[in-house]
């Protein structure tokens, strides 16, 4: 066993990244967890900082993971498991396997052996990870009417509370080095001057050239530190976005792909708002106080000077703001509906040059730049005035605090060195409200962002809590009176259907155009879901499954085939893992695609452009349909998939085809009789 045991762990570097996807497989498997959280832990895993990774797939799972040094000592397993990480790989102790304090690892991989616990008192052991049970908690937890759901910007930026405190602690610092400049000027004017003390002018400059070193560290250490929590709430925020992006269900998508792209590009405005100067500004309003009673302390009546000067700046931001509001979001409402118009030029190019219609897009383009340039002028006017006239108030508020000062000096209630020290202090008492009057037309266009983002943050997400995972399914679909539209305001597309699809069926769908063909088949794949009635997979309804899991085990060719940018071989696994060269080979031959590769200088390697513009019709369905049998589905749903192949092209499809129909359930949409001879049934539809 000791033998066997020095060989299991005498190359780390090959087992190590093995190993991890069958730890997180062993962890699944002790207690229910959703389908979609294994997928999005599992894309936390590379070869690269293999242990890392672990750690933070292990938690995004939902277990509590803690990390501990250790002697050489026995260890004794608690809860859900320990990881052992020796040699510069993952040995797993299972609780279940222990007796008299003896524990069993979980085999990993096939020639994994069982290793007592004591058995490692002599080996270097590098860290010990503690993982404890994610808490369970149903519904009679939760308060009948009351559902804690996590608020997506909140939620992310909460933990940097930490970060920001810190930042807040090093403001306190800076504030009080400015007082104590302030103190500096008044001593050397009021006891330095008239007694002619060099020494103490010595000493005093000493301590403030080294006072402003530590001000110059602290404000580097606040940036730094807000710096960093903005970098980590962007980086979250953004990953959250796009995957909520991703999980919008097709019903409820924005029409304008440009508005809606407009809409996600909102969130630089938000982002942009919270850099470390807007941070900075907002964390030093509430010293402004604290200046205001020093300037009371030093100048007595000088402080009236500040006060009366602080709501006239108010005043002009908030006349600002409420100007600025509507002039903001038209501004953002011309820079969605410019967006919309440029996608839709980019997508839509050869359509516009064979239509001719360059000059209607040119004009409608020109039409909504001049709308946008206008706002834009008149805002950056509004701004720019604002800001002057903030400065107007500031200057004569200076002005009045030294005329006003030069007549306590007069009458004896004020020293000069306290006339100096107040005018430092109250530029310093001023400078955060005057920031923010510069700050509101951003704080609009961050409001602005915000209600968009939140718009978008709120619509459904395909993703459920607990998700059925369609393993070893029979595959019987059934419509069950089904009604669909897609605008409550539109007639059905489709209109009480009831059909039931039995595994091995071959049955094709036909029907004029309109009649709601392309529909049946998207709802088969989670697509779109009923208005009215319900689809059933092997008798539960389609919407308890993981849709991401169920459309993997379905190959489907689309009517409209869309590629993604890169290389062949990139869009024939996109979505998949762990294909082999023989599964895509084999499946490139299926497809017919092999006499078409083996001709080309870069084979699999060859570039894909978007969409797929450098290939026909013909060439798109074909990777479409590779695509679709590299996984070796048992269903196969195509729709019009020789439409755009000649005679001798879908004859040779079709023939590729039959091979492979032995043990698959067969659904195909199509105007055209040939694909037909495949089929056992004809499914005809008219008007839904």
């Amino acid at each position: 066993m000791t033998q066997s045991k020095e060989e299991h762990v005498h190359n780390p570097d090959e087992s190590s990244v093995n190993r991890i996807p069958a730890l997180i497989s062993w962890l699944v498997q002790q207690y229910p967890i959703p389908t979609y959280r294994i997928e999005k832990a599992s894309s936390k895993i590379s070869d690269q900082s293999v242990k890392a990774d672990a750690k933070k797939c292990i938690e995004e799972l939902g277990f509590h993971c803690v990390v501990r040094s250790v002697r050489h000592e026995v260890i004794t397993p608690k809860y859900v498991a320990e990881v052992i990480w020796l040699a510069g790989q993952p040995i797993l102790i299972d609780p279940h396997h222990q007796s008299s304090g003896l524990g069993e690892s979980t085999p990993l991989l096939e020639n994994d052996l069982v290793f007592h616990v004591a058995q490692f008192a002599s080996e270097p052991i590098e860290e010990v990870w503690e993982i404890y049970a994610p808490l369970q908690v149903d519904d009679r937890a939760h308060h009948p009417h009351l559902k804690e759901i996590p608020h997506w910007f909140w939620s992310v930026a909460r933990p940097m509370t930490n970060l920001y405190a810190h930042a807040i602690l090093g403001s306190i610092f800076i504030n009080i080095f400015a007082i104590i400049t302030s103190l500096y000027a008044m001593n050397v004017y009021d006891r330095v001057v008239p007694c002619g003390a060099v020494e103490t002018l010595i000493t005093l400059s000493i301590g403030m050239v080294v006072l402003h070193v530590f001000d110059l560290v602290f404000k580097v250490m606040r940036s730094s530190l807000i710096d960093t929590a903005n970098r980590k709430v962007d980086t979250t925020l953004t990953n959250l976005i796009f995957d909520h992006l991703l999980h919008i269900p097709l019903a409820v998508r924005p029409r304008s792909l440009g508005a809606f792209s407009s809409l996600v590009t909102q969130f630089e405005s938000f982002r942009d708002f919270f850099a470390s100067a807007t941070i900075t500004t907002l964390v030093d309003i509430p010293f402004m106080l604290l200046f205001v009673m020093m300037i009371a302390y030093m100048g007595g009546p000088l402080v009236w000077t500040v006060v009366l000067t602080i709501p006239c700046i108010a005043v002009i931001t908030m006349m600002t703001q409420q100007y600025a509001q509507g002039r903001v979001k038209k501004q953002q409402q011309c820079h969605s509906q410019k967006n919309a118009l440029l996608v839709e030029a980019l997508v839509s190019i050869e359509s516009i040059k064979f239509w001719s219609a360059e000059d209607l897009f040119q004009r409608r383009w020109q039409n909504v730049v001049r709308e946008s340039a206008a706002l834009n002028t008149e805002t950056k006017n509004v701004q720019t005035l604002s800001s002057y006239a903030c400065q107007l108030v500031q200057a004569l508020s200076y002005v009045a605090m030294i005329s006003y000062g030069v007549v306590l000096i007069w009458q004896g209630q004020l020293t000069m060195g306290a006339l100096v020290g107040c005018s430092i202090l109250s530029s310093r008492a001023l400078a955060p409200i005057l920031q923010v009057g510069q700050l509101v037309l951003r704080w609009q266009q961050a409001k602005n962002s915000y209600e968009g983002m939140n718009q978008l943050m709120q619509l459904p997400s395909e993703v459920t809590e607990r998700p059925l995972t369609p393993s070893d399914l029979n595959g019987v679909f059934e419509f069950d009176h089904v009604k669909f539209t897609y605008n409550t305001q539109q007639p059905l597309v489709l209109n009480d259907i009831t059909v039931t699809f039995q595994p091995g069926d071959r049955i094709g769908v036909i029907g004029a155009n309109g009649s709601g063909k392309s529909t049946l088949i998207k709802m088969l794949l989670g697509l779109y879901h009923p208005t009215e009635g319900h689809v059933r997979l092997d008798g539960f309804d389609l919407r308890q499954f993981h849709l991401s899991a169920l459309r993997q085990t379905i190959g489907y060719v689309p009517q409209d085939v869309q590629l993604i940018y890169g290389t062949l071989r990139d869009n024939l696994i996109v979505g998949c893992y762990g294909i082999t060269q023989n599964q895509l080979i084999h499946a490139a031959e299926q497809a017919g695609l092999m006499s078409w590769i083996g001709g080309h200088p870069q084979g699999f390697d060859m570039m894909i452009e978007e969409r797929g513009q450098n290939l026909s019709g013909g060439q798109r369905q074909a990777i479409a349909l590779a695509r679709a049998l590299i996984t070796n589905p048992k269903i196969l749903i195509l729709d019009e998939p020789t439409s755009a192949l000649d005679a001798q092209a879908e004859a040779l499809f079709l023939e590729q085809l039959e091979k492979i129909l032995s043990d698959k359930t067969l659904i195909i949409v199509t105007h055209r009789q040939a694909p037909l001879r495949l089929c056992k049934e004809v499914l005809i539809m008219h008007q839904g």
